[in-house]
């Protein structure tokens, strides 16, 4: 169940999410620690809630990837991944990508 699940979130996508990095990268910042770890921590909560999005767009689309020759392997299309997993595994994501606050006043 777990690489269904890492099929499902689809960390290969995640590549693009490095645009987070460019506004450092062209201010000569990417040396500067705090702002190094805000865009990781962006980068990590992009990517989570990216995955969210995957995850239940694969579930508005499982009849439809039934019939798809590719899309029909994917794990909710298949019927690898039930409901009751693929909901669990939507609400971590969301909450794993959750804003937080940096300080309290």
């Amino acid at each position: 169940m777990i690489t269904d699940l890492l099929k499902l979130a689809r960390p290969h996508q995640h590549s693009k999410n490095l645009f987070i990095f460019i506004p450092a990268f062209f201010a000569f910042q990417l040396t500067e620690p705090g702002l190094v770890f805000n865009a990781l921590v962006a980068f990590i909560a992009f990517s989570l809630l990216a995955s969210a999005v995957y995850v239940f767009n694969d579930w508005i689309d499982r009849f439809e990837d039934t019939q798809h020759p590719q899309k029909r392997h994917r794990p909710i299309a298949s019927g690898r991944i039930k409901a009751p997993a693929a909901f669990s595994f939507l609400a971590l994501l969301l909450l794993g990508g959750a804003p937080r606050p940096t300080h309290y006043h």
